[in-house]
């Protein structure tokens, strides 16, 4: 076996180990011969430093198994137009937005943070707070984890499950006699003996930084056990959602005149849906009955639509796709 790793409670130097990743020669040639021909102005562009959101994504994608720079390239291409964007257009960054945070409470010395497994955010909480202790949530953890080992080039489908058992012995162990336990059969296993990428992969992406994840370093940490930000990540979501909602309101900013004041204060979707049909909608015949009423097709003559408003044990609907 070419490495072998013993487990220490060192947070230093955890599964200390000797293993690099190396680019081949080919990847330096392809390399190079992308960027033979740029002009000065380009070569001075691709020498600025590169926005650490986007290292997390790269570093993201490829932990997850991602090799193809095409698929990379177009998922960073979407990542900027979201993300990134948002936060320019604010004058943002995580560390700037971290180092307001802890001008505006002083007396505040945090002890713990919990992100994913990026190097960037990593960096970004360490700056401002040199003191702070970083931990991986589990559940993205895990998910990494899995992406990887059932990406078809790495040759581990079909045996997931079981090296994630492995893997959780070592994730969950609160002794150093269990996590020795759990780490030596690791090391006995096939998995780790006979597929070098796999043992590279978990060596240098995650043993390394094991004080950062395994629960033998969480001993002291909290009043309360927590070990995932999903919580947290779906606040967020709710906070966007509730940011968008309030965006479309006239109460962040007036609507155009031409918006009838029926479709104003509603999700922007749905007033873009509305407005693009109110011309077709000027001839169209409509019948009532009761709470529902029957709308005729713009496109196909003779053919109606039930629309329902809705009551106090049903929700408005349509037969209408559109």
């Amino acid at each position: 076996m070419e490495e072998t790793a013993n487990f220490q409670g060192n947070e230093n130097q955890p599964w200390s180990g000797g293993m690099h990743h190396q680019l081949s020669a080919e990847t330096i040639c392809e390399v190079a011969r992308r960027h033979s021909f740029h002009t000065q102005d380009i070569i001075e562009e691709l020498s600025m430093p590169i926005d650490p959101r986007i290292t997390c994504k790269v570093q993201e994608y490829v932990m997850e198994g991602f090799q193809s720079s095409a698929l990379i390239n177009s998922l960073l291409e979407t990542f900027c137009r979201g993300e990134v964007s948002i936060m320019e257009q604010h004058g943002a960054t995580p560390v700037t937005a971290l180092n307001i945070i802890r001008e505006w409470n002083p007396g505040w010395p945090p002890s713990y943070f919990m992100v994913d497994n990026c190097q960037a955010e990593i960096n970004a909480l360490e700056i401002p707070f040199p003191d702070c202790k970083v931990i991986l949530c589990d559940f993205h953890r895990e998910q990494a984890w899995i992406r990887w080992m059932r990406a078809s080039k790495h040759g581990l489908l079909g045996a997931s499950d079981d090296i994630l058992l492995l893997l959780r012995r070592i994730a969950q162990a609160t002794t150093q006699e269990s996590c020795d336990a759990a780490l030596a059969k690791l090391h006995i296993s096939s998995y780790w003996r006979d597929n070098k990428t796999f043992r590279e992969w978990i060596h240098n992406t995650w043993l390394k930084n094991a004080q950062k994840w395994a629960w033998i370093y969480r001993q002291d940490r909290f009043n309360m056990n927590i070990n995932t930000n999903n919580g947290i990540e779906c606040q967020n979501r709710t906070l966007k959602y509730i940011e968008c909602n309030l965006k479309a309101t006239s109460v962040y900013r007036s609507y155009n005149a031409s918006i009838p004041r029926f479709l104003q204060n509603r999700p922007k979707e749905f007033i873009l849906h509305c407005v693009k049909r109110l011309s077709s909608a000027v001839d169209c015949r409509i019948q009532r009955a009761g709470n529902s009423f029957k709308v005729c097709s713009f496109s196909e003559h003779n053919k109606e639509y039930e629309v329902t408003l809705g009551n106090d044990e049903s929700i408005p609907s349509c037969q209408c796709y559109d």
